[in-house]
Order: C-alpha cells, then structure tokens, then sequence
C-alpha cells in the first residue's frame, strides 16, 4: 500500500487560523466545509485533496446552493430521453409515419426514434477577464457536452449580455464585445458547425460582469446514447479509464472555483490562469477520431462511458464517471500524458485543459483505442504528446485515489467527492416599490422619430455587427438564417420534411422589479421566438445568471425565478400532449456575477427553446412577402410602458423606471401560441415577428428591413388619432404577434384563432413602396423612406463592432 502523501494541517486551527490556511492554499472552501472534511476523513486533508475537492465542491460544479431549488422544475415529459443530470438532455424527434410523414404525437416512449441533443452552458468569468479565450472555451466545452453524448453537433447560438458602450467604462466594455464576438467567431468557424442565432443586450449593470451564455444542439439516434457514468459490469470485469486529448498543462488550473466567487479584475489579483486555451482545429481532428472509437466500441459490444474534461478537470470527470455507478478508482498520474513531467499532483487532477475526453472501457479494448488515436489519426503530430493513455482501473469498492511517484495523493469516497454540502441561504423578498408619483402623459414628437431613434439606439439596432461574422452556412442545413427570422433553424435530414428551430429569451432591463417575472417572461419570449416561424416548441434549456446566493435578496430572487421558469414551462405545456409541460432537458447556474465592490447583476435567467415542424415548409421568417397584404395583431392592448426600449431612448425616465410593466398572463400566452401554431399550420401564415423591444412600430419596420436591411415594401399602419394612446400602442413591449396574413386569409385566421379565445386586430396593410406611413383620420400622415431607417438601423453598433466603414 502507497503511503498517503502529508496532509495541509487545518484540523486543529482555529476559525481565524483556519481561514488564512486557506488562503494561503488557494481555497475557496467554507470552513465548516473544512471542518466537516476533516472530521469525515479522520485526518488532515492532503493538497490534491482540497485542490479536488475545491473544485467539486464549488457552486459551479456542485450546484450546492440552487439544487433543491432546481427539482421545482419540470423535467420529464413523453418527448424526452433523458433530462438534467447528464452532460447534455435527449429530446426525441417526431417518428414518421408509414406514410413516411412525422406527427407530433409519435413522439413518446416505443422504439428508438432519432433524437435531437441540447446543452446550455455559461462562461461568465473568464470572458469577463480574457474576452476571446473565455467566449472560445465556452463554445468548446457546450460543443463537448453535445459531443461526448454520441450527438454529431448541427449548430450553436450565443447569448450575450455587455456593459454600456457609451457609458463611463465605454472603453473596456467596448473590448470585451469585440472580443467576446471574435471568440466566438473563432472557435464555431475553424470547427465547422453553423451559429444559428443569438440574442445580445447592452446594459450598464453589465459593466463589471459580462455574460456569455452558449448553447449546442446535436442529432443522434437513440439507441447509439453514450452514457455519462461507467457500466456496472465495471465492478466486477476489468475497465479502465481512458484519458484521450491534449497532454495535460495547467491551464484553466482552479477554473471551476474561479467561477464560483466574486470577480476580481484587479491588474495584479486577477486570475488570468484560470481561463483556459481553446484549439479548435485539433478538436475536429479529435472529433472524427472519437466518432471512429465509438463506432468501434459499439461494434464490440461491450458498455462504454464517456465523460468530457471540463470543470476540475481530470479529477472531475473521472470521480463522476465512478461515483455515478457506485464505483471506485484509481488512477496513476505517472501514465498521465502531460507538458512537463514534473507537475504537481494537485495541478494534474484539476487543471482544465482543453479538448480532452475520459473513456470508462473494457481492459481488452485498450489497446486497439490507442492505436486508432495515436496512429491512424496521429493526435501527436498535430498537437506534442497528444494521445491516448489508459490511466486508471475501476474498481468495485467506491473509493477514488490518486497515485503518483509511489505515493498516495488522493483517498477519498467516491461520493464525497461529487456530493457537496448542500447550503441553504438565508431569503429575504425585496421592499415593495414605492407607489409611482402622477408620471407625465407619455408624449411623442413623432412616431417615425422616434422610432428613428430606437432603431439606432444600442437596444435597437441591428445586430448584424455580430453575425457577420458567424458561419451559418456550413453543414449545409441551414432554413433560416441569423436575422432572417426570430429563431433559426436548419433541416436536420435533408430530404425528409423535419425542421427543427432554435428561439432565445430573456430581458434584463426590467429584471430588478420582479425576479418571477423575468423568469416566466423569458421562457415565453423564447416561445414566441419558435411560434413566431410556424414552429412548435418542444424543450428548454436554461442558464441562471445571477448574483451572490449569500445575499437575502440575492437568493431569494434566484427561488422566485426557479419559479417563474417552472409556472411558464407548465403553462404553455407540449403541444399534441394534454397535461405534459414543456420540459427543461439541460441548463447552467452561474452564481456571484458580482464585482469585488458588490455590484451584482440584475436577475437574468436566459433560456432557449428548441422547436420543431413535421414540415418545414411552413416555416416562415419576419420578411414581408406581398404588397395588398394585412398585417394582423394578435395580443392584447396592454399599453404599458414600464421598462420600455422606447422610455429609456426617449428619456421618459420616469416612465421607465417606475411606468406599470406589461401584463404576463400564461394562459392567454398559451392561448396565442396555440392560435398561430394552428394558423401557421393551415398555411394562412405569410410572415410573423413576435413583439418585443421597441414595440409593435419596432417589429413593422423590421419586417420591412429583415437581415440584409434593404425594403422592398412598406406598411401603412393606424393608431389613431390621440397622441398619448399612439404612444402607447406604437411602443409598448406588450408580448403578441404581428402576422401577415393575405386579405382573402383574413377570415380563415381569425377563425384558426376564435377556438382560443384570441383577439385579433387589424395594425396595418403591405404596401409596394417602401415606405412606413402613419395614417390616421384628422392626423398629419406622417412618411420615412425605409431605406433611411435601415440605414440607421444598420449602423446603430458600427461604434462597437467596427470603427471603420460599412460591412
């Protein structure tokens, strides 16, 4: 037996000694989580030991604070394979028929049907101290995720939220938008899967904390699911784990904790180290050659597992791939492919090198692995020392160690390690706002001009300063395109009628008023996104973005938007079956998106939807198509224009801070979704925008500009005569359609809708100039060339994106 390596003495200290043991190790724990340590194991801790166990027992990866509160969500529903829990959630697709057709309703339990993969995931932090490499990383390690299933990965989207670029920190936030971009860019273009969309705000309570938030979608048949935990038949044959990728460095050391506390962007306290190396042209080599392994372990027969090396690192993934079958083992660093050989124990088990996998496989399957990685497709020629090492033995008492140069560095039960302390903050709701004073009557020098000014507003415009720069046309999938509708979407056989969309959500400039409400209402503008382009949604994901759980208020608006996301998932349900909820499948925590001075973000949980069609001919984007053609309302007449895009451009201060906020109502949200999908079913659907910022004038003009920013046609739209009403209907965010519908279609839709219970009201008319026209009886028309609004729209980010000239 190895002798056990010395252990970091904390057992005997005080809280105050204690405390600076810890910091003068590098260790985030809490010192009753020491102290429960200790006490468990008997002993003092040995270095690898806390460096393990302050990864795993971080809020990112042990969910410590939130788990409890996650189980409030729904997860399961007939469509779904597999829900949280594993790298990435399964969602089976519409079975076809025998007419070769796909319906809806066949999509629940029986044979293996084909599946669609989805991960979420956030990388906050790092983008936050090193734009490029953080934004990169992350799309890297959502791509794993979906990878590591046994999913070929059809398509990622980004969700971005940045500081103010005209504010006191314009600079830097400026920086890292460009970089952010650019990491993204870099990283999904060179591994040649299309960005189908995103969703990016600007927001000075971003200032110290960006987010980046990114989501992957993969295909995959069902019966070809890779687990995630090693096969129990490892308990009693031999299996060992196989370490496939990268040599192992120390970068990323310490990420999983870097991202679990405050950030400090300080010149000299950062932790630049934490943020890992992205490679994205050995991750396709890699790709292909696990797609290869893979087909080769399936053929043999034998159970298999694979884990992708994110968070803590190698530690992580191999405590999890034993403790989630009750199994134990042991691993020996000195077979470990490494840069130097001299590297710590600590630093091996948890630093988070990039583009590395573990396999739990049978003994007898080692050596062909090796051979495939190392000589057919030559890992080390493209990276030195990359390879395949079998590293580890699973063995059937549930203990994980750690061995190096003869000693003992790791001994602990397998459990421990991914089971944290759970932590219950305190909660505290937040003062009820104070009664709004007699705000001033909301008043417009004109419609168009204002509208002028959202367009070019950073909240408005248009964000092809972003996609540009995306590929979105490799895989040749894609069906609708970034800009070209309020989701994208790609064919995922080609051939075969299936489509399959992608919407997002969330609103950040009302989050502080009411947690729930932003929770619900970001779920439901990521439906409406998939609705808006004939889609029916068929699962979530969800990021939540958040600040310190260790404030009362802080913990309590992450409870109340746990909540908002399981009422709206309930309410609006699956459609085809009765009673089921539209399931979350896959998702991220990402806590204390605070500064070292306290300022914490708003609430944002930010969730994507993924949609599918039994016929993709029916998708439809925000393009108008024909001149004669009525565009139609369906929602309701809220008016309220609290937190609007329109009150901040306009400086109605007053009104946005303190105006009544537009009414969430989940069953008439319901009822709409089901009153287009059943429109847009019948072909009745010509064109569709789902409202949002800037209002129901904001969504005619894009209608009008659509992606590329140049009208063809024109609206003529009617709010009335009275200026403060035209306000009110122009500019509030209240949620609904606009949908263009033929005139002859107009009865058909609004019968579609009448079983629902759904109001539709006539906005405007298609025109063949392109024109935006106010008419209205006794009111001046007034009349802007769309060509002159595009153009303002399209250069509204040019300050951030690209001091030079037009793209």
């Amino acid at each position: 037996m190895m002798p056990l390596a010395p252990g970091v003495a904390l057992r005997d200290l005080d809280d105050a000694a204690l405390a600076l043991g810890l910091r003068d190790a590098g260790v985030q724990l809490r010192l009753e989580e020491v102290r429960r340590l200790c006490d468990t194991l008997g002993r003092d801790p040995t270095r690898a030991e806390l460096f393990l166990l302050n990864s795993m027992w971080s809020e990112h990866c042990s969910y410590k604070s939130t788990r409890a509160l996650l189980k409030r969500l729904p997860t399961a529903a007939p469509n779904v394979v597999l829900g949280p829990g594993a790298d990435a959630g399964v969602v089976r697709l519409p079975r076809r028929g025998p007419d070769g057709r796909a319906r809806l309703e066949d999509s629940g339990p029986g044979a293996p049907g084909r599946c669609v993969v989805l991960g979420h995931e956030s990388h906050n932090h790092p983008s936050q101290l090193l734009p490029v490499e953080g934004a990169a990383t992350g799309i890297g390690g959502i791509v794993r995720d979906v990878y590591c299933m046994g999913a070929d990965v059809v398509g990622v989207l980004d969700v971005l939220r940045f500081g103010d670029p005209q504010g006191p920190q314009a600079d830097a936030v400026r920086q890292i938008a460009r970089g952010v971009v650019g990491g993204v860019a870099a990283y999904g273009n060179a591994l040649g899967v299309p960005n189908l969309g995103g969703d990016v705000e600007f927001e000075a309570d971003f200032d110290d904390n960006c987010l980046v938030n990114v989501v992957a979608l993969g295909l995959m048949d069902e019966d070809e699911l890779i687990p995630s935990v090693a096969p129990a038949v490892a308990a009693a044959e031999s299996y060992a784990l196989l370490l496939v990728g990268k040599p192992t460095d120390d970068s990323g050391l310490g990420g999983a904790a870097f991202a679990s506390g405050l950030l400090d962007t300080g010149e000299d306290t950062q932790q630049r180290g934490a943020v890992q190396l992205p490679d994205p042209f050995f991750k396709r080599v890699l790709t292909e050659a696990n797609k290869k392994a893979f087909a080769f372990l399936r053929q043999s027969g034998a159970p298999f597992a694979v884990k992708d090396l994110g968070a803590a690192g190698l530690g992580g993934a191999a405590s999890e791939i034993a403790a989630g079958a009750g199994l134990g083992l042991d691993l020996d660093l000195d077979l470990l492919h490494r840069v130097r050989a001299d590297e710590a124990a600590q630093v091996l088990i948890v630093s988070e090198t990039q583009e590395r996998y573990a396999l739990a496989v049978p003994q007898a399957a080692v050596e062909p692995l090796v051979a495939l990685y190392e000589k057919e497709f030559e890992l080390g020629a493209m990276v030195r020392g990359a390879g395949a090492r079998a590293i580890g033995r699973f063995v059937a008492t549930p203990r994980f160690r750690v061995f190096q140069n003869g000693v003992c560095h790791v001994d602990l039960p397998s459990v421990l390690i991914t089971e944290a302390p759970r932590i219950d903050w305190p909660r505290a709701a937040r003062p009820a706002p104070a009664a709004a004073a007699a705000l001033p009557r909301p008043v417009s020098g004109n419609v168009l001009g204002d509208l002028r000014a959202l367009l070019g507003s950073t909240g408005g415009a248009s964000r092809h300063w972003l996609f540009q720069r995306y590929d979105c046309e490799v895989q040749g999938r894609t069906l609708l395109r970034p800009g070209d509708a309020d989701a994208g979407a790609i064919v995922p056989h080609p051939g075969e009628p299936l489509g399959i969309a992608m919407g997002l959500g969330g609103l950040a400039r009302t989050a502080r008023r009411d947690a729930w409400r932003a929770a619900a209402g970001a779920v439901c503008e990521a439906v409406r996104n998939v609705v808006a382009v004939g889609a029916t949604p068929w699962a979530l994901t969800d990021c939540l973005n958040y600040g310190s759980p260790e404030t009362p208020h802080g913990m309590q608006d992450l409870s109340d938007g746990v909540d908002g996301l399981a009422a709206a998932a309930r309410a609006l349900g699956l459609r085809g079956f009765p009673g089921a909820p539209l399931a979350f499948v896959s998702g991220n925590v990402s806590l204390y998106n605070a500064s070292l001075a306290g300022r914490a973000i708003p609430p944002s949980p930010l969730v994507a939807c993924l949609g599918v069609w039994c016929d993709f001919g029916r998708a439809h984007g925000v393009r108008l198509q024909a001149a004669g053609n009525l565009v139609l309302w369906v929602g309701e007449e809220d008016r309220a224009l609290g937190g609007s895009l329109w009150a901040r451009v306009t400086a109605h201060t007053a009104w946005f801070d303190a105006g009544p906020l537009p009414r969430l109502d989940l069953e008439r949200e319901c009822a709409r979704m089901h009153a287009v999908l059943d429109a847009s079913d019948a072909g009745l659907v010509q064109s569709c925008h789902d409202v949002g910022d800037g209002g129901i004038v904001m969504a005619l003009a894009e209608m009008t500009f659509a992606r590329r920013g140049a009208a063809t046609l024109g609206v003529r739209f009617d709010f009335g005569a009275d200026e403060t009403a035209v306000v009110e209907r122009a500019f509030a965010e209240s949620p609904g359609y606009l949908c263009e519908v033929r005139a002859a279609d107009r009865a058909a839709f609004e019968a579609a809708c009448a079983p629902h219970g759904v109001a539709v009201h006539a906005v405007g008319v298609v025109l063949a100039e392109p024109v935006l026209e106010r008419a209205a009886a006794g009111v001046e028309r007034e009349r802007a060339a769309c060509a002159d609004l595009a153009a303002v729209w399209r250069t509204g980010l040019q300050h951030i994106f690209d001091a030079g000239s037009d793209a």
